[in-house]
């Protein structure tokens, strides 16, 4: 008689190489983080999620620390390059549509969880214990934004103000990740995103019309409201 264990084909390993692990378990952290949050996560949780031995994620990143020091990291770096790359995009918008470019480029910022991340890492006095993007990619879009909505009138804005308007923004990011629904529950506007993507739209046609009244006063291109006459 055939040995059918002998011809049974054995099961194949599945092998990763270790980019390719680090990567399956920083996607099922963030899983786990969106389920659970910073404070419930476990690493026999994330294991489960990727398929892994839980010994092999803490081979991948040694702690639980580890893991959410990395996570933390690497999304925060992907954050900013894909809030960056919406900016750009938001670049060839008409006259008309920069409010709405700008309106969804905070759309991408907020799926992204950037502002989130950020509040979570201040707050819990975890900045630094984790690398910081550099801003500067969102500094050069940001030029580029302003020069392709306004043309030659921007030439007068200084590095600075453009550095100002990053931080404004980032600053109004990380505010509405924190508080955005329960102010607008105190506000008895609507809850949720409803509230969220209207307060968004409100912003940036705001900003727009801040960026046409500032380059207006200083180059007197006649954008400025007209005063009011006795």
């Amino acid at each position: 008689m055939p040995d059918h264990d002998k011809e049974r084909p054995m099961a194949k390993r599945l092998r990763r190489t270790t980019e390719a692990a680090r990567e399956e378990i920083l996607r099922a952290t963030e899983a786990c983080l969106h389920k659970d949050g910073p404070d419930g996560l476990r690493l026999v949780d994330v294991a489960e999620q990727a398929g892994m031995h839980h010994s092999t994620v803490l081979h991948h990143f040694g702690s639980r620390e580890g893991l959410i020091e990395a996570f933390t990291s690497t999304a925060l770096e992907r954050g900013v390059e894909r809030a960056a790359r919406a900016f750009g995009e938001s670049l060839a918008a008409a006259p008309d549509q920069r409010a709405e470019a700008l309106a969804k480029v905070f759309d991408v910022v907020q799926q992204e969880g950037i502002g989130r991340l950020f509040a979570w890492l201040i707050l819990g006095g975890r900045v630094n214990d984790v690398d910081i993007p550099d801003f500067e990619p969102l500094v050069r879009v940001a030029t580029g934004w302003q020069r392709a909505s306004f043309g030659s009138r921007v030439d007068t804005q200084s590095d600075e103000d453009v550095r100002l308007f990053v931080l404004f923004l980032s600053i109004l990011w990380m505010g509405e990740a924190v508080g955005g629904e329960v102010f607008c529950q105190a506000l008895k506007l609507p809850s949720g995103q409803e509230g969220l993507s209207a307060f968004r739209r409100w912003m940036a046609a705001n900003v727009v019309q801040l960026f046409e009244y500032k380059t207006a006063e200083t180059t007197g291109t006649g954008l400025l409201p007209e005063r009011a006459t006795d």
